[in-house]
């Protein structure tokens, strides 16, 4: 693995990480702000993989379950209070972005 791919899975695992991650804070504590997930896609943003090499299969993992991993949460946000529609606009732009990276079948 090139050092830019791991740098990528680096910064993405961070966001799974208890107890400032992005991921982590939604994930089990129904936790959003608008600007942990601009984090995270300034994060995805960043990703600018070759097209002429295959993807690192970490990268892939973590990158194509973000946005079904965001989708999950809309209930659970929206039980504690926090904003789901916002929820929705961050999970609709980290889908386009895992668009970005991934390609489409």
């Amino acid at each position: 693995m090139d050092q830019q791919t791991a740098q990528w899975i680096a910064m993405l695992e961070a966001e799974f990480d208890e107890p400032n991650g992005f991921i982590w804070k939604v994930r089990y504590g129904g936790d959003f702000t608008t600007e942990d997930g601009e984090r995270l896609i300034r994060k995805l943003s960043e990703i600018r993989p070759p097209k002429d090499q295959p993807l690192e299969r970490r990268l892939v993992s973590i990158v194509w379950f973000l946005p079904l991993l965001l989708m999950w949460q809309k209930e659970r946000v929206a039980e504690g209070g926090g904003d789901s529609e916002q929820l929705q606009r961050v999970t609709e732009r980290v889908t386009n972005l895992v668009i970005e990276i991934l390609g489409v079948p």
